[in-house]
């Protein structure tokens, strides 16, 4: 690549009454194709210039980075030459038009006042038109971003409940197994108490009627 064929951005900045980050920031935002050269410094054409030099005259006329992006990168043509066509139209500030001013119109002249009216109105809703539908896009866009985080939400709130339903059916699981160990140490010492009563209560009757027969013994 011979340098000596390119623009600087220093160059085109000045071609073009801006500043090099303006480029930059406009070749980053609308995904232009700029070439480096051997240094990897960027390297304009005269048709890049073109295309800043339109791009300028695009955002002037306050439309916005995505619909410019459309048009610059319309490789039909047919977004870009509806612009370019209402763009050629000298359009100037003009009084409301009345519906008895509408008579007798040439619509083959460029150069008639109510021509020049009706075209600021097409360049008008057409500009609205783009604006509404980038727009619409971030809408969407927002949409979509509000569904996909209330979905995340969903799955993790889901999971969490999932794993607190495990560990409250362990805890209640534990507590029972503890409930019935209770139960049956309880019975198990009910059941030895009962029995140390019995015998205590039979050892003391063999004592009674031992003593009883020792006294009978003695008389």
């Amino acid at each position: 690549m011979q340098d000596k064929s390119f623009l600087s951005v220093k160059d085109v900045a000045e071609m073009l009454e801006t500043e090099a980050y303006v480029l930059r920031f406009y070749e980053k935002e609308l995904n232009l194709d700029i070439k480096r050269n051997s240094k990897g410094h960027r390297v304009y054409t005269l048709e890049d210039v073109e295309v800043f030099r339109k791009i300028q005259d695009m955002r002037e006329q306050g439309l916005q980075l995505k619909a410019i992006e459309a048009i610059v990168h319309d490789h039909s043509g047919e977004t870009k030459e509806t612009y370019e066509q209402l763009s050629s139209i000298t359009v100037s500030a003009v009084a409301p038009v009345k519906n008895s001013d509408l008579v007798d119109v040439d619509i083959t002249s460029a150069e008639d006042e109510k021509v020049r009216q009706f075209s600021f109105l097409i360049k008008d809703m057409l500009k609205q038109a783009l604006v509404e539908c980038n727009q619409q896009s971030q809408i969407e866009l927002q949409e979509t971003i509000k569904k996909e985080v209330d979905t995340a939400v969903e799955e993790k709130v889901s999971k969490y409940q999932e794993a607190q339903d495990e560990k409250n059916e362990e805890y209640y699981r534990r507590l029972d197994e503890t409930m019935r160990e209770i139960q049956k140490m309880r019975k198990e010492m009910s059941e030895a108490k009962e029995e140390a009563i019995n015998k205590k209560e039979k050892g003391s009757f063999w004592s009674r009627l031992f003593k009883d027969k020792n006294e009978t013994a003695q008389i």
